[in-house]
């Protein structure tokens, strides 16, 4: 535990941070090379299909696979998002483009929701930029293989829903959903 506290502690040491940057940036690149696994692929494919039949709403809903809505709408914003952005298909384009565009929404993500856990950090002397390199370090080492599952999205949610609960900032714990008068909380 002595070993795991000295390695996050405020003490900024260039060539630890250098390291994990090198490590994320080779990992990031690689998993670039990586082609969409079968499954991610037949996700694709449902939505390639029913793109084609129906409309915005049903689209999502109907595409084959047997995930939740919320994963089939993440997959159709990539999808939609790059035929917004490109007008030729080619199949490598998308595929680095939506694995490039997801790593980055990740990498965003990933910084957002340590924000909300720096009183824990501040609590336990730990350093900001360490911790959030970590974090991207394991989450390209956990997926650079097999990216864009719903588990790891879940656990992404999971993280948010973690820092909010501890965080100090008040606008994270404010809902619009929850209201005093009515003593009930959606």
């Amino acid at each position: 535990m002595a070993a795991l506290k000295a390695f996050f502690s405020k003490q900024n040491n260039l060539l630890i941070n250098g390291t994990i940057i090198i490590l994320i940036l080779c990992l990031f690149y690689n998993s670039l090379l990586v082609h969409l696994n079968g499954n991610i692929l037949a996700c694709f494919g449902g939505i390639f299909q029913t793109d084609f039949l129906s409309s915005f709403p049903d689209d999502v809903y109907n595409s084959w696979n047997l995930r939740g809505i919320g994963y089939k709408t993440i997959l159709y914003f990539f999808y939609k998002l790059y035929n917004f952005l490109f007008t030729e298909w080619d199949y490598t384009l998308f595929e680095k483009f939506t694995k490039f565009t997801y790593y980055v929404i990740l990498f965003f993500l990933s910084y957002f929701f340590l924000v909300g856990l720096k009183p824990f950090f501040k609590k336990y002397n730990f350093n900001f930029i360490r911790v959030f390199l970590c974090a991207i370090l394991l989450f390209l080492l956990a997926t650079h293989r097999q990216s864009m599952e719903a588990e790891e999205i879940a656990v992404i949610i999971t993280l948010g829903m973690f820092s909010f609960s501890i965080s100090d900032i008040l606008a994270f714990k404010f809902s619009l959903l929850t209201s005093k008068n009515t003593g009930f909380a959606f």
